[in-house]
């Protein structure tokens, strides 16, 4: 249900269901299910004692899942809090969990090698092959990035993450906005309550010129997750491209209130101080965001920007040359640099 319809209509299939005569067993899976959205939710504290609730009368590969989804829950709920990653998982859901925390506690080399350890032992999961190629887009690995999507294109022609992921290499590293469009379009009618695929749909659609339609695609993803920051910052971020800054400071405003370390939100918010000749606060912001995202290069580009509108041409030429090689494929640094010259 969520997948198809949103996090809402889901919640509610789930409220209706608890009131049936129910196994423990299938109310265990509910409340994983309740759990993973109230998470989504950043509603940490409520969704920690629901994952513990549900671990005992679990099958083993959701037993995983539950325990990762504990682990991640009480660590976003206490900053304080510290806890060793579960133990032993199981399934390929347990190891894409092993994954994304081998990602975070040490770098993403040691994620794609937990996936393509976990490959070997479950060759039929598309999951796992589309998750690699999204993690290898991160090192812009064009030759991994190619391989892990036709492996798990092959496993499932119509996966949602791996047509992600074969979007964002087809957009990002080919120039194919309309093979990226494609991709896309089917992966929304798959999974049309994903509001990652409406971001990723929208900022294609941004790219083509389809400017209404993206629009409509960057609202319905925020309607689908109205907790998420990203979807107010895409948004904000299409609205300063057409100059509409009145539109566009609420929903940066919502963006770092939901997030405030958030770094996209960070650097649209520089980028409106840029565009109302507020300098001083723009730098602030983008050297901030830049900050606590060092490999975000549309951010470097933009503090490159405000320096140089400031005057500063030594910072702007370095954050330009840093911005042009984290995203060689981007020609925007290029085409800036020259503009300069």
């Amino acid at each position: 249900s969520h997948s198809l319809t949103g996090r809402a209509d889901a919640l509610a299939a789930i409220a209706k269901a608890r009131t049936m005569p129910l196994t423990a067993q299938q109310r265990a899976r509910l409340d994983l299910a309740e759990a993973f959205l109230l998470a989504a939710q950043q509603r940490y504290t409520d969704a920690a004692p629901l994952f513990a609730r549900a671990m005992p009368h679990l099958d083993p590969q959701r037993r995983s899942m539950a325990a990762y989804g504990g682990y991640f829950a009480r660590s976003l709920a206490n900053p304080d809090h510290a806890e060793a990653p579960p133990a032993a998982t199981s399934g390929p859901y347990g190891a894409l969990a092993d994954a994304y925390a081998a990602g975070f506690l040490r770098d993403i080399v040691a994620a794609i090698n937990v996936l393509k350890d976990a490959e070997r032992r479950y060759p039929n999961d598309p999951v796992l092959p589309a998750a690699r190629a999204q993690f290898a887009i991160l090192m812009d690995d064009r030759e991994q990035v190619k391989e892990a999507v036709e492996r798990a294109l092959a496993l499932e022609p119509e996966n949602p993450l791996a047509l992600e992921a074969r979007a964002r290499y087809r957009a990002g590293m080919e120039g194919d906005i309309d093979g990226a469009y494609e991709d896309l379009k089917k992966s929304v009618e798959i999974a049309p309550g994903s509001s990652s695929l409406w971001n990723s749909l929208g900022l294609v659609e941004s790219e083509r010129g389809a400017e209404r339609e993206a629009e409509a695609s960057l609202k319905r993803a925020i309607e689908l997750d109205p907790e998420d920051a990203v979807g107010y910052a895409n948004l904000a971020i299409f609205y300063l491209d057409q100059d509409r800054l009145a539109e566009a400071k609420p929903l940066i405003d919502k963006a770092m209130e939901l997030d405030p370390a958030f770094d996209v939100a960070l650097i649209a918010r520089g980028r409106y101080h840029m565009q109302t000749g507020e300098l001083d606060k723009a730098r602030a912001d983008l050297l901030a965001g830049t900050t606590a995202n060092p490999a975000y290069a549309q951010g470097l580009l933009m503090l490159g920007a405000a320096h140089y509108e400031s005057g500063d041409r030594v910072p702007a030429e370095q954050a330009l040359r840093n911005a042009d090689r984290l995203d060689p494929n981007d020609p925007a640094t290029s085409s800036f640099a020259t503009a300069i010259a």
